[in-house]
């Protein structure tokens, strides 16, 4: 063997994502439009159908569907008369998240390094590091230990900070299955809760 035989790397992923990316809801390609929150994705129910369990089932007719959960997804048309699927529990960030897998069998939050972005309902509404940074600035506080500060408080403002917190502080502590609570939920126990609900078992173990 006098010429060692090179073979180049997949080029699937990229073009499935870009098959994602490009698709629209105006185009002659897309066979099925997924609506999550405020946000429609135009999707192509054979990739889907290939990869998700629950949408191979909810794309059957209507007479044969079985498996997919009452209220779970409302079927409808979209603006040129392919199928639309509505689902009402599933964050439209999750979604993206899932059909990036689907399509490409990776997606961002299984990227080491890679800050997911949390629903919108469940975000937080703590000002950013750099704004809390900035408030210190403006007061002179930011070379000043956090006892110091304590301790050139008024009075009565210690007597407010030593008393017990009420029942209703507990509401963000970590339930038994280690999900925070309504204040801000676990990105990727909530892709994971996604990916098991959509029959993304590769999705969800990874």
């Amino acid at each position: 063997l006098y010429e060692v035989p090179s073979a180049s790397a997949s080029t699937f992923p990229q073009h499935f994502q870009r098959l994602l990316a490009e698709a629209d809801e105006t185009d002659s390609i897309h066979d099925v439009t997924l609506q999550a929150g405020d946000r429609t994705f135009a999707a192509h129910k054979y990739v889907l159908s290939m990869r998700s369990d629950f949408f191979r089932k909810a794309l059957l007719p209507e007479g044969c569907k079985v498996g997919v959960g009452d209220g779970e997804v409302k079927k409808g048309e979209d603006a040129v008369g392919c199928d639309l699927l509505v689902l009402e529990k599933v964050p439209s960030e999750m979604l993206e998240q899932a059909l990036q897998f689907i399509y490409t069998n990776s997606c961002e939050m299984l990227i080491h390094g890679t800050r997911p972005v949390v629903p919108r309902s469940n975000q937080s509404s703590d000002p950013e590091p750099q704004q809390l940074i900035h408030s210190l600035q403006a007061l002179g506080l930011e070379n000043r230990s956090a006892l110091d500060v304590y301790r050139s408080l008024p009075a009565n403002a210690h007597e407010d900070a030593e008393k017990p917190k009420t029942k209703s502080t507990k509401s963000g502590k970590k339930g038994k299955s280690g999900n925070v609570g309504e204040s801000g939920q676990n990105p990727v126990k909530m892709l994971q809760g996604v990916a098991k609900k959509l029959g993304l078992g590769s999705l969800s173990a990874r």
